[in-house]
């Protein structure tokens, strides 16, 4: 019987002279060895790029998509303030908003003025807001509030106003946020107090100044009474105010107004009084809708009135009876519907 071998080659024609010789039999296992090797590399790379890619997938997933919602230890300041202006749904009331950023918790309280005194109580308002580190004070249109800070620094607080501050302001640089206007006496105990605003920031150590910085108005202004601020800002050079200087500064147009000479205007709303420097009539009408809490409704000829206001409003009477003192409006009929005020042609 032929064996295997000798089948083999007479299937396939091979005769003795077609037999490898021993060099071309190394050649050949030198290169099904390469092969196989080479498909062994092959499948090593496949296996680290899956585990790679894999890898690269668990990162991103981390980052994008966290298991557990990480926050910054602290957060910026207008961040914390953007928070707790959300929660407030009840735009008729003074009230404390209370909240931690990391959570989102927050309690709100209804604030009332102690009897005999003109001062808000800030203290213990509302025990679920205990744990809380940050408060909003808010402070309606038609109202101005005065209240003292955790370091014992003074506020004056315009209508329609927020400021946020740490329940926390001792043996730290203090620092505050402020949408709308404020007086403030700052205390002084070594630190710095900084007001933040949108627009800028005020930086002291202990004086007495005034901001005004609405985020939805247009302009932004600070008067220094005493002592000494640095003012910075994106808009402008970092400016150091001496005492009695006024700055105002234009948002759109991007101009600034200097007035070295302030006499304290811009502090007497705080003693029911308006101040009026060259103000436009849309801007009259914006700023005592904020002081009397009322939508004013004008006629067309009214709002397109060229005419600029200068001199000083008493806050202690009506929105009807201020309106009427203003001269320009005196061909017109004033009429006011709970918080609604018409200004028509006659």
């Amino acid at each position: 019987m032929k064996t295997k071998n000798e089948k083999f080659k007479h299937i396939f024609n091979i005769t003795p002279e077609d037999s490898l010789s021993d060099e071309d039999k190394a050649k050949l296992f030198q290169r099904i060895v390469y092969s196989a090797n080479k498909r062994h590399r092959q499948k090593v790379l496949v296996r680290v790029g899956a585990i790679a890619a894999a890898a690269c997938l668990l990162i991103c997933f981390k980052l994008f998509y966290p298991i557990n919602k990480v926050v910054p230890a602290e957060l910026d300041i207008e961040r914390i303030a953007s928070i707790s202006q959300t929660f407030n749904r009840n735009k008729d009331s003074l009230q404390l908003i209370s909240v931690d950023p990391r959570s989102e918790k927050h309690a709100i309280s209804f604030l009332k003025v102690k009897e005999r005194s003109d001062i808000l109580d800030l203290l213990n308002p509302n025990n679920s807001a205990e744990s809380l580190k940050y408060n909003t004070v808010f402070v309606p249109y038609g109202k101005r509030q005065e209240f003292t800070l955790p370091d014992q620094s003074k506020v004056w607080l315009n209508a329609g106003s927020y400021l946020t501050y740490s329940r926390d302001m001792l043996g730290k640089p203090r620092e505050v946020y402020l949408n709308g206007e404020g007086y403030f006496d700052v205390a002084h105990n070594g630190t710095s107090f900084i007001v933040k605003t949108k627009h800028a920031a005020v930086k002291v150590l202990g004086t007495t100044f005034n901001v005004s910085s609405y985020e939805e108005d247009k302009k932004m202004a600070i008067e220094l009474i005493t002592g000494k601020v640095e003012l910075s800002s994106p808009h402008f050079k970092n400016i150091t105010m001496a005492p009695g200087q006024f700055i105002a500064y234009d948002l759109q147009q991007h101009k600034m107004l200097v007035d070295n000479k302030a006499d304290g205007n811009e502090i007497l709303w705080t003693k029911k009084q308006l101040v009026l420097d060259r103000l436009s009539t849309k801007d009259l009408i914006k700023k005592l809708e904020r002081i009397y809490n009322v939508t004013i409704h004008a006629d067309q000829s009214v709002l397109e009135n060229t005419t600029v206001y200068s001199g000083r409003i008493n806050l202690d009477v009506s929105i009807l009876t201020s309106l009427s003192n203003i001269y320009e409006l005196k061909d017109y009929t004033i009429t006011r519907v709970e918080k609604e005020v018409w200004i028509k042609n006659n």
